[in-house]
This record gives C-alpha cells, sequence and structure tokens, in this order.
C-alpha cells in the first residue's frame, strides 16, 4: 500500500482541516473553528469537519476592513 502524499500548499485547496485553515490563516484552531461557524463556511463529510477556504478567507477579509 503506498503512502499517502500531502500537499502542504493550501492555497488552491477548496477544503481545509481546521489545522490547515489554521497554518494557512495564522490563527489558533479554536479562532478558526469559531470563524468558520459564524460564517457558515463548515461542511461536514461524515464524521469529519472542513472549511471552505474561500468563504472563510472572504469573511476574514470582510472583519478587517
Amino acid at each position: 500500500m503506498r503512502a499517502r502524499q500531502r500537499n502542504d500548499d493550501t492555497s488552491c485547496q477548496v477544503l481545509l482541516s481546521y489545522e490547515e485553515a489554521a497554518t494557512r490563516f495564522a490563527l489558533s484552531r479554536g479562532t478558526i473553528i469559531k470563524l468558520a461557524r459564524d460564517s457558515n463556511s463548515v461542511v461536514k463529510i461524515g464524521r469529519c469537519a472542513r472549511v471552505i477556504a474561500k468563504k472563510l478567507e472572504k469573511y476574514i477579509e470582510d472583519m478587517a476592513g
């Protein structure tokens, strides 16, 4: 069985894990969870929660002004 290759470039990904989003936006995991819920950008796939990157990014940009 081949090992899964991990792409560390999150700039082109549509869905991010909380950890990937935290790294991309330089925020804590807890803050990302709160912002993702507030922006309604959380998608559940089975038991996994993923964040819609563009929706969260727009929400953060709108907050920044």
